[in-house]
């Protein structure tokens, strides 16, 4: 029986996947499958993905008119057989071990496994480990509620790939990705988190996460932050059904996509900074979203909505900074 679904959507990686891909099929055993999903990708890409179908029977390859990593995944998520879907980035690798950890945090049958990720830096050639998660954490046991505020507690809204999540349960709650939107993670993971009725926790960091200059989370255009502020409103939209802790970290999640696109825009030439501005001077769902926080809101009062916001995640920065020295 298939355990483990491995999804990696590939696209314009030809420097990177044969890295991925063996980081995958040197672990033994025929419990899990990989769906490598070639989403049009103009180099020598589908060709290696076909290549490694034909000598492990485990690799399974699909081949699709480019439509962006949301459709890709979803495409992956619907072709699953397992009973849990493992996201893997075709430029990333997955750590020695990896899968029989996975395995074995199947067997509590959780909706969500919650891992923990290494961050290597392309260009420097570094790895750094975030957000720490510990098997004795309130995220690892029966208390949905204790996990949710744990996440809240710790900021956790991104990677996507952290999450291994049973296959039913997605289906069930229809949590597929939207698509043709940039950073679609920071929507996926908070409609996913407050949704789920259980989570255990993977210790090991078992996901290699390389940052790279020339990716699409590292490149630089106005839809990366129309798409953020998209986000925020989504998620806003979508804390209605929720109470408590769970709309609490709803909350957050739209307000961190929010500050994160007035932080970047700034950059931007002044014709692309103005349908920044209108886009937010346009949402009710914004306003809505900044006055509900006291400080946020005194600051769009007093210096505007554009100017208020960008002062206020300035300060906000510092403060922050100057917490993270002290407590240091």
């Amino acid at each position: 029986m298939i355990e483990l679904s491995i999804i990696v959507p590939v696209y314009k990686v030809e420097e990177f996947i044969r890295d991925c891909i063996d980081s995958i099929i040197c672990e033994e055993g025929d419990y899990f499958e990989i769906i490598l999903v070639d989403d049009g990708s103009p180099d020598k890409c589908p060709q290696i993905c076909d290549e490694y179908a034909q000598k492990d029977k485990r690799v399974k390859v699909i081949h699709k008119i480019n439509g962006g990593l949301s459709e890709a995944r979803n495409t992956g998520i619907k072709a699953a057989s397992g009973k849990y879907i493992v996201f893997l980035d075709s430029d990333d690798w997955f750590a020695e071990g990896a899968l029989p950890g996975l395995l074995a945090a199947a067997n509590a049958g959780a909706d969500v496994i919650v891992g923990n990720v290494k961050f290597f830096n392309h260009k420097k050639k570094n790895i750094k480990i975030r957000n720490h998660i510990s098997k004795d954490s309130p995220v690892n046991g029966n208390n949905s509620e204790k996990a949710v505020e744990y996440l809240l507690k710790k900021c956790i809204y991104w990677p996507s790939v952290r999450f291994v999540v049973k296959k039913e349960f997605i289906e069930e709650k229809g949590l597929f990705f939207t698509k043709d939107l940039l950073h679609e993670d920071l929507e996926w993971v908070p409609k996913m988190v407050v949704t789920a009725g259980s989570f255990s926790v993977f210790e090991k960091e078992f996901y290699i996460y390389r940052t790279r200059y020339n990716s699409i989370s590292t490149s630089v255009s106005s839809k990366h932050y129309s798409d953020k502020i998209k986000i925020s409103i989504i998620l806003y939209l979508f804390l209605s059904a929720f109470s408590g802790i769970r709309r609490a970290y709803l909350m957050n999640g739209a307000r961190i996509s929010l500050f994160m696109a007035i932080e970047g825009a700034g950059a931007l030439k002044k014709e692309e900074k103005e349908k920044i501005k209108c886009m937010l001077s346009e949402s009710r769902e914004v306003r809505a979203l900044i006055m509900e926080h006291r400080l946020s809101a005194m600051f769009v009062q007093v210096f505007g909505l554009w100017n208020g916001l960008r002062l206020y995640r300035k300060l906000a920065l510092i403060k922050g900074k100057i917490k993270e020295v002290i407590t240091n």
